[in-house]
């Protein structure tokens, strides 16, 4: 009778055993799973907020309800060497500008080193002109090229201190010509002449897609030497 006992107190020490080891094994499994799901949101997350476009490293950052899509764009030396970086926000994802048509010849060239001009024709009202302006020269400035801005109305600039420029004007000049129209649009009319258009609003995403398509350019260039 003792020796039966002793094998059912034997078997209960061994079930109660395997529960617990079980038990052991479920909460290990799910505490890795849990470490897993943070490991996975945290690298979605930093992937969403830091990626490369055209070969440059952008950082997705917030100024309260501000989103801006940071560039790091290297600088060469005379050694063509890099010794350091410029910064340039955008306020669109440069991944979801594909919708935005490109018309040219393959590159935005600019004719001369001389003076370009940023010339404003008709232009819907919209929230975002006069900031999709600022950031395109301040863009031509970090690029370290030359601009004026201008007009494509020869009435009211003959009455300001503005210049008329268009693509017929200036042919020894490199023109960006910003107008509406009924798509977004970057339309090469000539070797000295890029008609920046835009439906409705969109006045950022054609500026930007612009911008963006002179970098591209930028470091194909860099990285072949």
């Amino acid at each position: 009778m003792e020796k039966k006992i002793v094998k059912e107190d034997k078997k209960n020490e061994e079930s109660k055993e395997k529960k617990n080891n079980t038990a052991i094994f479920v909460v290990l499994g799910i505490a890795l799973l849990i470490i897993l799901i943070c490991v996975i949101a945290v690298f979605y997350r930093y992937s969403s907020n830091n990626f490369k476009y055209a070969g440059i490293e952008f950082n997705k950052n917030y100024m309260g309800d501000i989103i801006f899509y940071t560039a790091k764009v290297p600088v060469m030396d005379a050694y063509k060497i890099i010794s350091g970086y410029k910064t340039v926000d955008f306020r669109n994802d440069p991944r979801k500008l594909k919708d935005v048509i490109i018309n040219t010849d393959g590159n935005i060239k600019f004719v001369n080193n001389g003076l370009a001009y940023i010339s404003y024709g008709e232009m819907n009202q919209c929230e975002d002109n006069g900031l999709a302006a600022t950031n395109l020269g301040l863009f031509m400035y970090l690029t370290d090229t030359r601009y004026k801005s201008a007009l494509d109305d020869s009435d009211y600039a003959n009455n300001t201190n503005i210049p008329y420029v268009n693509c017929q004007t200036h042919p020894n000049n490199t023109v960006m010509l910003i107008k509406s129209g009924n798509e977004t649009k970057i339309e090469q009319t000539s070797e000295n002449c890029y008609e920046l258009v835009f439906k409705e609003c969109e006045i950022l995403k054609v500026t930007e897609k612009f911008e963006l398509i002179i970098l591209d350019q930028y470091m194909k260039t860099i990285t072949k030497k």
